[in-house]
């Protein structure tokens, strides 16, 4: 009941890609792998065409931004396929006499970026604050997580720092929409500024008071203990100056770790499109604990759905670099595919604006990075990087986006996955249909980005596809490309793509490598099944992995 025939196979080029240009022929069968036909479809198997007014637009800023290459690596900025920059400063560097500021370290770099054409975000962190604060506020004599200051950690929550935070807000605020660079701002980020940068849990310092170092002359009064009330209603008042100072002339991207309690006055600025979501802790799978649900939570909500702007980096470079963190050897070895399993989840929640590590981007740029020589993986970088300048951005965008996808994998999923924003395959205008497919880790090459996880499809069973309805309309009677990337595990293996009416072979070879197997179609017409599958994949005699299905608009040029 399998269905195989000789058909048009092609051979595996030089870079792993399998170029088919021929045409399949069109079979049916009881119990095999089944084509929907060509041609003339029923008004109700096709979505409607949108008016030209009704087709939604993706951000003109939208696609990859560079962090962390201030230091000698600005020529990073220029890669091809880089749309901004990053402007960076410490609180302890603009302010530091009480109420006088230095905004040159934030002029320089917004003048670079405009003078490139470059966008960029603005942030200011406070994991080093400055100097005058321990004379004016009541300090922890320890450093809590992310502070640099070697006297400790400023009480957040006093008044005066309070005073002092809203009068520093505005400040940025006036400075930068003055600015003759405005026009290169992307946004800013809000930052809490408290604990560090990020952090707002205070509950080491306990609830006793005489532990706090006062400064000679501050009073006593607003010395408290901290609670967890205390961490929302500072939110509170933080989003309120943003919004205050910053809106509407500049955009403003919210942490995503915000607390529900402390976001709902706000988000009605979100859906005027005036504030968005950024996160810092991108990562190849979703962490299941509560704070880091609540952040992919966020964009799940947010970002999938089009409401607004997002925008996220990474943990850490690839490799696991951070700061003075050293990663372990098995993570460095790895990097490839945590740098695009990280792309992949980012896209597939409809972030518009990815970020990357300068160690990534040097690596993609010449196989070279601070920690070694990785020329190995320059090709598997880039590509990367490239495919999510394509995407990003577009996933609310079906009309008009330049291609659809889905990577297929399996995560081990606990019993609470159904309220738990946890990615198996990562879709993105394509789902895959329930089937006898398992998932797989660490297939193939290391230095291959594809392999960090997998489906294997048993032999003779098919693996069936949806495209959304409106980029599958819009591509309808144009020319479109269909890609399958595999595992050829196994010589002379028969694998068969059903598709837009016609039928496809991929010739494996045995190589042990990842391949890619692209087919043309001229006049592409994908009308769904009865169970709204428009392609099928299915093998004969083996199981096969499979690790992504893409349908891009256009054919390549000869």
């Amino acid at each position: 009941g399998v269905l195989h025939r000789p058909g048009v196979a092609g051979a595996a080029q030089p870079d792993g890609n399998v170029d088919h240009a021929g045409q399949g022929f069109g079979v049916g069968g009881g119990g095999a792998l089944c084509l929907a036909q060509a041609g003339n479809a029923p008004a109700t198997d096709q979505a409607a065409a949108p008016s030209p007014a009704s087709i939604k637009a993706p951000h003109p800023d939208r696609g990859v931004y560079a962090i962390w290459y201030q230091q000698g690596r600005d020529n990073l900025l220029d890669l091809p396929y880089i749309r901004g920059g990053q402007v960076f400063a410490q609180w302890a560097d603009i302010e530091p006499v009480e109420g006088e500021y230095r905004w040159e370290k934030i002029d320089a770099q917004l003048k670079k970026l405009h003078d490139k054409g470059r966008k960029c975000t603005v942030q200011i962190n406070a994991n080093l604050k400055p100097e005058w604060m321990f004379t004016r506020i009541p300090y922890w004599p320890k450093a809590l997580p992310q502070v640099e200051n070697r006297q400790g950690t400023p009480m957040y929550w006093h008044p005066e720092f309070i005073k002092a935070y809203r009068r520093f807000i505005a400040a940025q605020a006036a400075h930068l929409k003055a600015s003759p660079y405005r026009g290169a701002i992307l946004g800013m980020r809000m930052n809490f500024s408290g604990i560090g940068n990020e952090p707002l849990n205070a509950s080491a310092t306990g609830a006793d008071l005489t532990k706090w170092v006062v400064p000679s002359g501050v009073s006593r009064d607003g010395l408290r203990p901290w609670t967890p009330d205390i961490t929302t209603d500072y939110q509170k008042t933080v989003m309120a100056e943003y919004v205050r100072n910053f809106l509407p002339e500049i955009f403003v991207f919210v942490r995503t770790h915000t607390e529900l309690a402390a976001r709902e006055d706000f988000l009605p600025y979100f859906d005027r499109g005036q504030m968005g979501w950024f996160h810092t802790g991108a990562q190849p799978v979703e962490p299941a604990d509560e704070w880091w649900q609540r952040v992919y939570r966020t964009f799940a909500d947010y970002g999938r759905t089009g409401k607004t702007l997002g925008y996220a980096e990474p943990i850490s470079d690839a490799m696991g670099h951070r700061g003075r963190h050293t990663p372990a050897a098995e993570r460095a070895s790895y990097g490839a595919q945590t740098n695009y399993w990280r792309t992949l989840v980012d896209l597939q929640y409809g972030i518009d604006f990815i970020a990357y590590y300068a160690n990534d981007l040097q690596i993609a740029a010449d196989g070279t990075s601070a920690y070694g020589d990785f020329k190995g993986l320059q090709g598997e970088y880039r590509a990367a990087m490239e495919f999510a300048a394509k995407y990003a951005g577009y996933l609310g965008c079906p009309e008009v986006s330049p291609g659809a996808w889905v990577g297929l994998r399996q995560l081990e999923l606990k019993a609470t996955a159904g309220k738990s924003s946890i990615t198996s395959d990562c879709e993105f205008l394509i789902r895959r249909l329930p089937d006898h497919s398992v998932g797989a880790v660490k297939v193939g090459p290391a230095e291959q980005r594809f392999g960090g996880w997998a489906r294997v499809l048993p032999k003779d069973e098919p693996m069936r596809f949806v495209l959304d309805r409106r980029f599958a309309a819009s591509i309808a009677d144009q020319p479109a490309t269909l890609k399958i990337v595999y595992f050829d595990d196994h010589p002379e293996a028969a694998v068969a793509v059903a598709a837009s009416g016609e039928l496809f072979d991929i010739a494996m070879k045995g190589t042990q490598r990842w391949q890619t197997a692209s087919f043309e179609l001229p006049r592409c017409r994908f009308v769904p099944d009865a169970a709204g599958a428009a392609i099928t994949v299915q093998c004969a005699g083996r199981d096969i992995t499979l690790h992504m299905v893409e349908v891009t608009r256009g054919v390549p040029a000869p």
